[in-house]
């Protein structure tokens, strides 16, 4: 498949208790074309998103790098658009889980 576009989502959540964060992300690749696809990464501990995004994208074999997203992207004439929406609470994150239905399942 050839990657025009990767469209990417995040929600972040913050645990003061512990002091971790976590997130969840929608990626839509080739945004508005017939080949679109759309894969949901559940909750994923770590504010480095887009890494762990990338990671995602290498298993999956729609790209292959080690360099950051973002410079694969300009690299490779690919559009790369990204939203971070911070201060959610952890029960949006779950409820956007289970509601999505292209899910990326790393088991």
């Amino acid at each position: 498949m050839k990657i025009k576009t990767i469209d990417i989502q995040a929600n972040e959540y913050w645990d003061k208790v512990n002091g971790n964060s976590y997130f969840n992300a929608d990626i839509s690749i080739n945004f508005g074309m017939n080949n679109q696809t759309q894969i949901h990464i559940p909750l994923e501990y770590g504010s480095d998103y887009q890494t762990a995004i990338r990671n995602i994208l290498n298993e999956l074999k729609y790209i292959n790098t080690a360099e950051p997203l973002w410079w694969y992207c300009r690299e490779n004439n690919i559009i790369l658009r990204t939203s971070l929406k911070e201060g959610c609470k952890y029960r949006e994150l779950i409820r956007q889980d289970k509601e999505a239905i292209h899910y990326y399942n790393s088991k």
